[in-house]
This record gives C-alpha cells, sequence and structure tokens, in this order.
C-alpha cells in the first residue's frame, strides 16, 4: 500500500506481468475500487503526491540512464485536513 502526501488517499501497489497497476481504496468500504496501469514496465521507487505519481524508469535492459516520470492520475481529490490529534488522548 502506498499513500498520496498531499491528499491521504491509500492505494494498493501489485505487479503484474512487470507492469505496476495503483487500485485506489476507498477506506470507508475497503474495497478497491479502480485500477490504473503505469505506463512502463519494471518501475522503480513509486510516491504519489497531489494526484500524480512519480517513479524512476530505464528502458528493460537497456544502459540507458534511469530518470524521474511522472504521471497524472485519473482521480481529483483535495488536500488532506486535519481532524483530531488523537495522540493526546
Amino acid at each position: 500500500m502506498i499513500q498520496d502526501s498531499e491528499t491521504g488517499e491509500i492505494y494498493a501497489l501489485y505487479d503484474r506481468s512487470g507492469y505496476s497497476y495503483l487500485g485506489w481504496i476507498d477506506t470507508k468500504t475497503g474495497e478497491i475500487t479502480e485500477k490504473v496501469r503505469l505506463e512502463y514496465r519494471f518501475i522503480e521507487k513509486i510516491a504519489i503526491h497531489n494526484n500524480h505519481v512519480y517513479y524512476i524508469y530505464r528502458p528493460f535492459e537497456s544502459p540507458q540512464k534511469k530518470y524521474l516520470y511522472q504521471e497524472r492520475l485519473p482521480y481529483d481529490f483535495g488536500r488532506a485536513e486535519f481532524i483530531h490529534d488523537i495522540s493526546k488522548e
């Protein structure tokens, strides 16, 4: 699982035949309602921030350098809001 650091939304991250998929988890029901396949295979170090996913990619079995890629997720969640600090209870 991976969390969007800006919106607070949670995604399941899984791999199928080298492709990475993100599934948005509905925190009220626990169900994965939508799945998104990321464009490239064999990506590394995935992070999500403000409805965008960032990762490191180098073409498979290529001597090319690794680069940082960004993809826009098909969601438009707003910024997470602080509700209540439960650690002081």
